[in-house]
């Protein structure tokens, strides 16, 4: 039955993959051990130098591919800019072309429907004052 490995770390059968580069890791450096106890010195320091320059690499590697992600990201947010620009742009030009027809048409604006709105609360409660006189002046 295969283990269940965490969420987002892919599986290999029955066998999770960081597991797996843990045991091979292991594995490796025992059988480096093993090399270097029975090779002469000559071919030690040669594999000694073989194993710096691949972990130079490897390390290059890795700068390279984090440079190449900031690059990327950098890309990415230089686009999304460009793109909310261009949309500012789009609409600043939509409203200078529609604010002329709007105000052509005569049509009343946000806040003159909320100053009305307002208005006509007051009146309303005006006119149910006068049409339910209060008790006290009713009792006089």
């Amino acid at each position: 039955m295969a283990s269940k490995a965490k969420k987002g770390t892919p599986m290999t059968i029955g066998l999770n993959l960081r597991e797996a580069q843990d045991q091979a890791a292991l594995l490796f450096k025992r059988a480096r051990k093993q090399v270097d106890h029975y090779l002469p010195d000559a071919p030690r320091k040669r594999l000694v130098q073989l194993e710096a320059r691949v972990e130079r690499a490897t390390k290059d590697l890795e700068k390279a591919g984090e440079r190449a992600v900031k690059k990327a990201r950098a890309r990415v947010d230089s686009f999304v800019d460009g793109v909310e620009s261009f949309f500012g742009g789009v609409e600043k030009s939509a409203l200078g072309a529609v604010k002329p027809l709007v105000s052509r048409l005569d049509v009343a604006s946000k806040s003159d429907v909320d100053r009305l709105r307002k208005r006509i609360a007051e009146l309303e409660k005006r006119v149910t004052h006068r049409k339910h006189p209060e008790p006290a002046s009713a009792a006089s």
